[in-house]
Parts: structure tokens; C-alpha cells; sequence
């Protein structure tokens, strides 16, 4: 049983721990959890009973802090509830895991102050990049150097603020519009209004 392998049986196996019960170096272990090619498939195979056995999961945190990255994006919208961002949602989660990454989600409430902590939060999680919808309001001066010190990238999702980066995914309003205006009119309909949101 791996309990019999290991000092104390109510902490996670370790890396070392899966080392020791398949009987191989602790950069053997690395090489099938990372799935290198070049080790053995007999060896292969102990490693993984081992890893099995022992539950062993590997240590994400670890991990990233070798690899100098987490995996993982963060992602800011005004509120998920808003009929239109769970497709966005979906698409940039659906985009992220297809290359590797997972995704983080908060909610600003379209606040300057929920944004910020927001920021605040998925940077200080070390996040590798930022999809965010900015609010009207302008950052304060404490979360401009906060970002500017991170480097972290950051791309602006549905609405522009050039004071941060040019680098922006935006739908085309006036197109849509044009387009839905014209096809109302080919139908022969004259009197058109909109009802939109602020």
C-alpha cells in the first residue's frame, strides 16, 4: 500500500515520495509528468504505477515558479450575467485550454474599485495575461505603476483605453448597425428605431 511507503500518510505524496516507491531519480519522475519522450516505457510504467498508487498530483505552484509562468489567463467583464459574455466567456476559456491555459474569471460590477482589486488579485497570482473590459473611469495612479512594474500583457476586450495598450479585441458597431438598418430596408420596412442600454 503507499502508505507503507511514505513518513506520514496524511500529507500529498510528493515528487520525492513517487521517486522513492518506483525506485528512480526525482528528474525520471519530472520527465513522465512532464511527458518527455526519452524515458522508457518499462520505466515509464513504474513511474506512473507509483504515481498512481500514491495519488500523487504534481505541484502547480512549483512548477510555475520554475517554468517562470502559470498557465493560466485572467479575464475581467463587467458582470457574467450580462446575456453577452458567456460566449465570450466560453470562447476565450475554450481558446486558452486548446493551447494549454486555464482561465481565471472576476466580475467588476463596471466599478473603477472592483476592477482595481480584480487587477490586483490576478496579478498578484502571477497570471501570464489579462483579457479585460475596462470601465469608463481611468485608473488610479497606484494601479498604473502597479502595472506598469508587472509587465504582465493586457488585452482590452469590447471597449478601448489607449492610456493602457492600443492592443484591443472590439466588435464593429457601426457596421452591425449599418448592416441591420440596410436589411430591415431591402425588407421595406421605413420607420426603424433602436432600443439599446447606455
Amino acid at each position: 500500500m503507499a502508505h507503507s511507503r511514505r513518513s506520514n500518510p496524511n500529507k500529498a505524496a510528493s515528487i520525492y515520495d513517487v521517486a522513492k516507491a518506483a525506485r528512480v531519480s526525482v528528474f525520471t519522475v519530472s520527465a513522465v509528468v512532464n511527458k518527455k519522450s526519452h524515458v522508457g516505457k518499462k520505466l515509464r510504467e513504474r513511474v506512473e504505477a507509483a504515481i498512481h498508487e500514491l495519488h500523487y498530483r504534481p505541484n502547480l505552484l512549483a512548477r510555475s515558479l520554475a517554468k517562470q509562468r502559470t498557465c493560466t489567463i485572467g479575464m475581467i467583464v463587467p458582470d457574467i450575467a450580462n446575456p453577452f459574455f458567456p460566449t465570450v466567456v466560453r470562447g476565450a476559456e475554450d481558446a486558452a485550454q486548446k493551447h494549454g491555459y486555464n482561465l481565471l474569471l472576476c466580475n467588476s460590477d463596471d466599478t473603477l474599485e472592483k476592477e482595481e482589486s480584480a487587477l490586483e488579485l490576478l496579478l498578484s497570482k502571477r497570471v501570464d495575461g489579462i483579457l479585460l473590459t475596462k470601465t469608463a473611469q481611468d485608473f488610479t495612479p497606484s494601479m498604473r505603476r502597479m502595472i506598469a512594474a508587472v509587465n504582465t500583457p493586457i488585452v482590452l476586450l469590447m471597449r478601448t483605453y489607449p492610456k493602457l495598450t492600443k492592443d484591443a479585441v472590439i466588435t464593429d458597431d457601426y457596421k452591425g448597425a449599418y448592416e441591420a438598418v440596410c436589411q430591415l430596408a431591402r425588407a421595406g420596412h421605413r420607420r426603424i428605431g433602436q432600443v439599446g442600454d447606455p
